[in-house]
């Protein structure tokens, strides 16, 4: 084992198998996804802040707060049914969701929730509302203006 891989091999929680990850891997992933975001990014949201969430990806979550902020946060590996549950859970300490956190992605089983995945936030990123458009819609966006009038010739009617 190298000094920048961790065998994660075995049996996790629930019996699901680990897979070797190599962290240094995950974490230039996360870099260099994250480097698209041209600011500082904050360590901590406050909880008490927080609104809602917007899962864009299995890798990018879009953190709402009351006040009108918006947060990208670009998880440190991609996490798995994420996107496609769309839900997770968190434990905080001090009313903070920091970096070091983790969230859980939570799953439909027999009708109820599980939990599935674990998985290591980021930073948290203040975007603009274009900016969550374009995550959210990606190009699709441009669909959604008011298209232009085009005016029609006339058909003869016989």
């Amino acid at each position: 084992m190298t000094s920048d891989s961790l065998n994660l091999g075995g049996i996790g929680p629930r019996g699901r198998s680990l897979a070797s990850a190599s962290f240094k891997d995950d974490f230039q992933s996360a870099e260099a996804k994250a480097d698209d975001i041209d600011r500082e990014g904050e360590q901590c949201i406050s909880v008490s802040r927080l609104r809602s969430t917007y899962v864009v990806d299995d890798r990018t979550v879009l953190f709402y707060m009351r006040g009108g902020d918006i947060y990208r946060n670009v998880l440190r590996y991609d996490c798995p049914r994420l996107k496609s549950e769309n839900r997770f859970s968190y434990k905080v300490t001090a009313n903070r969701l920091c970096s070091v956190d983790w969230i859980t992605v939570l799953e439909t089983f027999g009708g109820g929730l599980s939990s599935g995945v674990s998985c290591g936030l980021g930073q948290f990123y203040g975007i603009s509302e274009s900016e969550v458009d374009f995550l959210r819609y990606g190009e699709r966006g441009d669909i959604q203006e008011e298209p232009e009038a085009v005016e029609l010739p006339e058909a003869d009617v016989p």
